[in-house]
């Protein structure tokens, strides 16, 4: 079995500096999840984690292409449940924000959408599903499946040329 260490990007030490002193950082590493950890490492995945703590996946999707999947480390709490997101973008807008058809493309496509729904964040549209963040690594397997093969899917309808994300 292989022994994945995670990979943490390290920024300016003015950046650094600025999130200790919010207490969103210790010992000069971000926090992370290590749930999340513990279940890619259990289903032999690689990861990098950025500077937010965040996951980052990359996975070859046949084709020459390859799709990009951030698993969040903070999460939220609704009650007695608390809520990871895993997100990956599939298009990228010239302007600062998604083009009408593009925007109504992605709407209509959520009402067939099982799990996850297309999101706006200003000019990027970014599939998202939100999962229990105690989820087991099968549960967690199924959810970047999901999110990936849509927003991959996605980018390659709308940008059929290239492969950003």
């Amino acid at each position: 079995m292989k022994i994945h260490r995670p990979i943490i990007f390290s920024s300016s030490m003015l950046l650094v500096s600025a999130l200790h002193a919010d207490g969103l950082m210790g010992g000069g590493e971000p926090k992370y999840d290590e749930r999340v950890s513990k279940a890619l490492n259990e289903l032999d995945i690689n990861y990098h984690i950025d500077e937010d703590g965040d996951y980052r996946v990359t996975f070859k999707t046949g084709d020459d292409r390859s799709q990009l999947v951030f698993i969040f480390s903070t999460t939220e709490t609704y009650r007695n449940l608390e809520i990871r997101e895993i997100t990956s973008a599939a298009y990228e807008s010239e302007t600062d924000t998604l083009p009408a058809h593009i925007a109504l493309r992605l709407l209509k496509e959520n009402s067939s959408i099982k799990m996850g729904a297309w999101q706006s964040s200003g000019k990027l549209a970014i599939f998202s599903a939100k999962i229990s963040a105690n989820a087991d690594p099968e549960s967690l397997k199924t959810a970047i499946a999901i999110v990936l093969k849509t927003a991959d899917g996605m980018e390659g309808e709308l940008n059929p040329d290239r492969d950003v994300f």
